[in-house]
């Protein structure tokens, strides 16, 4: 029986983008806009679920945490409004440095799950760790 862990669910989750994402350039503009809704939709949904579980975070875990969920949820609700704001523009040029902001923000949220995955590694290794060092510690006495 497979065991379902955060980190199979997340790696699930990153195959699924990775072929919505790979099977974008072969899709029609209706399919295309009508994909990038739902994935906006999910992002959305996920950025509202960092904010629900900001603040029910306990007090052990770091205020940095705290502050970077407040700050994804921001940050994703202004590149949103530009975004929203660019659609409305049909230039050429303007589409074409709105497609330029949009692969830098996908480079910058590439680089942020990556940069999450080498600290929930660290955190989940440290916390392993830390239940054995207090698993030997209770056997000592």
């Amino acid at each position: 029986m497979k065991t379902i862990t955060p980190l199979t669910t997340l790696s699930e989750r990153a195959l699924q983008v990775e072929h919505a994402v790979n099977g974008a350039a072969s899709r029609t503009r209706e399919e295309l806009v009508d994909q990038v809704s739902g994935a906006r939709d999910a992002a959305q949904h996920g950025a509202s679920g960092l904010q629900a579980g900001a603040a029910v975070v306990r007090d052990e875990v770091s205020g940095w945490w705290k502050d970077l969920h407040q700050s994804w949820a921001t940050n994703v609700a202004r590149i949103r409004k530009t975004e929203d704001h660019a659609k409305a523009d049909h230039d050429a040029a303007d589409a074409e440095a709105r497609a330029d902001r949009a692969d830098a923000d996908a480079d910058a949220a590439l680089a942020l799950a990556y940069a999450a995955l080498d600290e929930a590694e660290y955190a989940i290794l440290d916390s392993s760790l830390a239940r054995m060092d207090a698993r030997d510690a209770r056997d000592a006495v």
